[in-house]
């Protein structure tokens, strides 16, 4: 009777994990349409904002908030120390654990906050700028504010709700822009900017601790008894964080150059041309790698499993980034004057020179999705420090021939002399291999390409005249028309145009 009573527990415990394995990929099977329909609502939001905003202020403004950020980014992007990725790809997760680990980084996070804070003089003095101080001691406050929602956003992508998490991230996006605009409005100049990315950090936290179940306990299990544990997830963890600060490193070194050489207004030029090259990679990169991380663990080590999925997910992932990097970069000029006005016309050859950067980056960002999923942190941050240390002698030389201008076209340079090296030595070891990643991007790269050249013809013959609005108007269907007959006239075109479509229905 005992032995019918243990085999009976054991098939109920069977059960329950095949259904939660069930409900999982359930779950990762809508996660990719929910986090893209996601993305687009905060996309317009985000135009929408920047176009207002851009209206209202100074590009003085925007430089000044643009000389904090690297160090601002840098924070919040630590705010998990490395810890997530741990506590997402772990089978077996014990509530204590979680629990020390939440007090573990809410200690570390205030203890940054209050660097961050020390930091305000000293960067302050570095650029010149004592309006700096106040606006660094803010953003450092809402760093830490940040900080208190990160395990509670780290729990629900290990339950692969996804569908909240981004629902969250539009509503703070949001939130931050209606204060930010309000602000603007009511004389607030570069405060503005700063009230909405505290505001925007605030709900984001908020609503993070009201759609996840979890509580912290007040009297956690000292770290101490998980010591092992988190010995081995902090080896991961170091290695991660190593990689994101290497990453932004590349990513931020040539803003800080440029408030250092040429001051706030003409920085505030160069990141709102940057904002809007880097803007596709931006918005559907971040949310995209939970996703797709999250997939590929799921895979496990069926590599025919995992070399189907990253197939289809690098496919996807670059039909939807790349025709928007190849239009920015050939409309660089109306759609600058069209979203930020008269006073931006100084952004357009650094949002065409970066949008160059932004094309070859859409290609390796993706990368980070094979490094994480197998576990090969220590060999990306190898890769990361040898293509920081490149970039940042390419900026260098950059800025001393030709300044901020200069600082664009090294960056472009470099990424793209970059791009092919680093896809081999980060699907060396995958069963993804750099052939199936050049089958996989070989369509979304040809078609945006020859849709790109098109266009550009269209433009020196004036095929689109007229004022920013009237010419973006007409170019924006047509370029779409023109990309999507491209896709068709290949050879399988419409094969595998249903296949994408397919995919992301049943995502």
């Amino acid at each position: 009777m005992r032995r019918v009573e243990v085999e009976t527990k054991a098939e109920d415990r069977h059960l329950r994990v095949v259904q939660l394995n069930a409900d999982l990929k359930e779950r990762a099977a809508r996660s990719g349409a929910i986090v893209i329909a996601a993305q687009i609502g905060g996309a317009v939001i985000a135009i929408v904002a920047v176009a207002v905003l851009a209206r209202l202020l100074r590009p003085t403004d925007f430089g000044l908030i643009a000389m904090a950020f690297p160090l601002v980014v840098t924070a919040t992007v630590l705010r998990n120390f490395g810890l997530d990725i741990g506590i997402i790809n772990r089978e077996q997760l014990d509530a204590a654990l979680v629990n020390s680990i939440f007090w573990l980084s809410l200690r570390l996070n205030f203890l940054m906050a209050l660097t961050l804070a020390a930091m305000a003089p000293a960067l302050a003095w570095f650029y010149g700028e004592p309006r700096l101080v106040g606006v660094t001691l803010a953003l450092a406050f809402g760093v830490f504010v940040l900080s208190l929602g990160a395990q509670h956003e780290t729990l629900l992508k290990r339950q692969m709700r996804f569908n909240l998490l981004s629902t969250a991230n539009v509503l703070s996006t949001l939130a931050g822009a209606i204060a930010a605009v309000v602000s603007a409005l009511l004389g607030a100049g570069y405060w503005s900017l700063v009230i909405q990315t505290v505001v925007t950090f605030f709900v984001r936290s908020l609503l993070a601790w009201m759609v996840c179940d979890w509580r912290p306990r007040w009297k956690h299990v000292p770290s101490g008894e998980f010591d092992n544990t988190l010995r081995s997830m902090r080896a991961s963890g170091r290695n991660l964080t190593g990689t994101r600060v290497l990453t932004l490193a590349s990513n931020y070194f040539d803003r800080v150059i440029i408030g250092w050489l040429a001051g706030a207004s003409v920085l505030g030029l160069y990141e709102n041309g940057r904002r809007l090259a880097f803007f596709a990679v931006d918005a559907l990169y971040s949310p995209l790698l939970d996703v797709a991380v999250a997939g590929f663990s799921r895979a496990g080590r069926d590599d025919v499993r995992y070399r189907s999925f990253a197939i289809k997910s690098v496919q996807l992932v670059l039909a939807m980034m790349l025709p928007v990097l190849a239009f920015i970069l050939v409309e660089a000029g109306p759609v600058t004057s069209l979203l930020l006005g008269a006073q931006w016309t100084g952004a357009i050859p650094f949002a065409r020179l970066l949008a160059v950067a932004a094309f070859a980056q859409s290609l390796t960002r993706i990368l980070t999705w094979f490094y994480l999923s197998r576990d090969e942190t220590a060999r990306q941050v190898r890769w990361f420090a040898l293509q920081t240390v490149a970039i940042f002698a390419a900026i260098c030389f950059g800025a001393w021939r030709n300044g901020p201008h200069g600082v664009a076209w090294a960056l472009a340079a470099a990424t793209c002399l970059l791009t092919i090296p680093a896809i081999f030595y980060g699907l060396s070891q995958s069963p993804f291999t750099a052939r199936d990643f050049a089958q996989a991007a070989a369509r979304p790269v040809l078609v945006s390409l020859t849709s790109a050249a098109i266009l550009w013809a269209t433009e020196v013959l004036r095929v689109f005249p007229g004022p920013p609005w009237v010419h973006c108007a007409l170019s924006i269907p047509s370029y779409w028309a023109i990309y999507t007959g491209s896709w068709m006239v290949l050879p399988q075109g419409r094969i595998a145009a249903g296949q994408l479509a397919r995919l992301v229905i049943n995502r």
